[in-house]
């Protein structure tokens, strides 16, 4: 208002009150960007005004920092925004249906899973929300999932100086492949070593 008529900015400036409680009996909101957003009912409004009904936590966090930073004072953003009546996104945030199709893509005919850093960091943040392990979640979905076995690094030096076996023979023995087997041959060395 203040580029297209100074006039009319000074007229409601100085009735403000009173428009203000016009406007909101008629369903219209006034969002006034000249203020800082203190009052939770301004940072409401603001998000109204740039989102409409559904927040992107991740567009807001990007290109309205002050914004997000301080409705981050106020408590966790998602749960804030939550509470004022919004949807809240994010960018890159799996949903539920898109975390089922992407297992569903990911399953072998026996339904078991091998899973990608990008989905196995989704099923993870859901099975921490919910206090229960990846395999429990997994497995409530439907999957089956058998996570990477943990590898002693004394065990593969074990069997490749003292039992001579290859690396390949090791691999086969420990349910891993050649490289991994040959990573964890030079862990273990390296470990003596410090030693």
């Amino acid at each position: 208002m203040k580029k297209e008529n100074i006039r009319h900015l000074q007229l409601f400036q100085s009735q403000r009150k009173l428009v203000e409680k016009e406007l909101w009996d008629q369903g219209i909101e006034v969002l006034d960007d000249l203020t800082p957003l203190y009052s939770e009912e301004s940072q409401r409004r603001y998000l109204k005004y740039h989102y409409g009904n559904e927040v992107n936590v991740t567009d807001l966090m990007l290109n309205h920092r002050a914004a997000y930073l301080v409705i981050q004072n106020r408590g966790a953003v998602r749960d804030v925004i939550a509470s004022w009546g919004f949807r809240v996104v994010y960018e890159h945030l799996m949903t539920d249906d898109m975390l089922k199709k992407e297992l569903a893509a990911k399953a072998d005919e026996n339904r078991k899973v091998k899973l990608s850093r990008k989905l196995y960091g989704a099923l993870l943040y859901r099975a921490n929300q919910r206090g229960i392990s990846l395999v429990d979640l997994v497995e409530e979905l439907g999957y089956s999932y058998k996570p990477r076995p943990v590898i002693d690094t004394a065990k593969v030096r074990e069997l490749r100086d003292e039992q001579k076996k290859s690396f390949s023979e090791i691999a086969e023995a420990l349910g891993i492949s050649r490289a991994s087997a040959h990573n964890h041959y030079k862990k273990a060395t390296q470990e003596l070593k410090s030693q």
